[in-house]
């Protein structure tokens, strides 16, 4: 056990010891009370673990084989404790390193084109729900929610990424990043499928309260505005991206609590149109800051090798301003 130990990471051993080696002080102790009232003058020449070898079989010849049987016994399970905390801490140690590694090489097939396009459009088709929801006249609050074909079809989706994780963990000789990529780029397509009778079971309520081909094409637009926000956002940082979605939020928010005031109260084809249009400049000045900010600074970095909001309910009724504004497709208008 003690070969065992010494052969530890020095870091390792010095935070187990920390933690768990109060035994040890305990063995020393005990050994002191047991050898100190002893005479070994044949140890004397020696020093270091020799000498302490050297005292022990000497004390056993003497008649404490009995005291030194016991000793050894708690040394060994003080060992024990101190190897099992080891054990743990080099556990942890190796999934950051996994996770760590994990991510580095989702981050490289993120960035190739096919991946990049499949992810904007599974986060773009989740947004589109959030966003075509936000529209919603107040009566139809709790539509087409927890469909059951919506949450089997994710249910479903999740062995892919499932099979994603566990490639993108292996070792280096056993991963294959082309295999990996088409699992990727499958998942994201599949997900994004997945959205589409939630999308469409929306999109027929929405015609009961003004909406027609012409509000369809309002949305289209404000769709076509979401996936060039959410591509634009992998080229900046995360709190770059947030910063430049939420203050934009921020200066319109008037504008689309004042839209959707006024089409609750009159839910005509005439009104939901500017509902749309007052997302539109909101969306459109995202994606303004997000382009400028996205020609200006550095590439992207990928994840360090070491360990977008939800949209919140519609209110039934016009709402008073946020006193804190998030990035969300429904901000604006609670």
């Amino acid at each position: 056990m003690q070969d065992a130990w010494e052969a530890k990471d020095s870091g390792i051993r010095d935070r187990c010891e920390l933690s768990d080696g109060d035994c040890m002080m305990e063995v020393r102790d005990q050994r002191f009370e047991l050898l100190s009232t002893q005479s070994f003058p044949q140890c004397d020449a020696k020093s270091g673990a020799e000498r302490e070898r050297c005292e022990e079989n000497a004390a056993v010849e003497q008649g404490l084989g009995k005291e030194m049987v016991s000793l050894y016994q708690f040394h060994n399970k003080c060992m024990s404790q101190l190897l099992e905390c080891t054990a743990k801490l080099e556990a942890e140690a190796l999934e950051k390193m996994k996770v760590a590694r994990a991510e580095v090489r989702k981050a490289t097939i993120q960035a190739m084109s096919k991946s990049e396009s499949a992810h904007v459009e599974a986060v773009a088709a989740k947004e589109g729900v959030a966003y075509l929801r936000s529209t919603m006249h107040p009566k139809e609050e709790g539509a087409c929610i927890n469909l059951e074909a919506v949450s089997q079809c994710l249910a479903s989706n999740k062995s892919k990424f499932g099979e994603l994780d566990a490639e993108l963990r292996k070792e280096d000789g056993d991963y294959d990043e082309s295999f990996a990529a088409s699992v990727f780029q499958e998942a994201n397509q599949a997900e994004a499928e997945c959205y589409t009778p939630e999308f469409e079971c929306l999109l027929d309520r929405a015609k009961r309260h003004g909406g027609s081909a012409e509000t369809d094409r309002g949305l289209k637009k404000n769709l076509e505005l979401l996936k060039q926000r959410e591509r634009l956002s992998m080229r900046v940082s995360e709190e770059t991206a947030a910063n430049c979605k939420s203050t934009r939020v921020a200066k319109h928010q008037q504008s689309v609590i004042a839209a959707y005031t006024t089409y609750a109260r009159q839910p005509v084809l005439f009104f939901l149109k500017k509902l749309h249009q007052a997302f539109y400049d909101m969306h459109q000045d995202q994606v303004s800051c997000l382009r400028s900010l996205s020609e200006s600074a550095p590439e992207k970095p990928a994840p360090a090798p070491a360990p977008a909001a939800p949209a919140p309910g519609k209110p039934a009724k016009p709402p008073a301003p946020p006193a804190q504004t998030k990035d969300s497709l429904l901000q604006a208008k609670r």
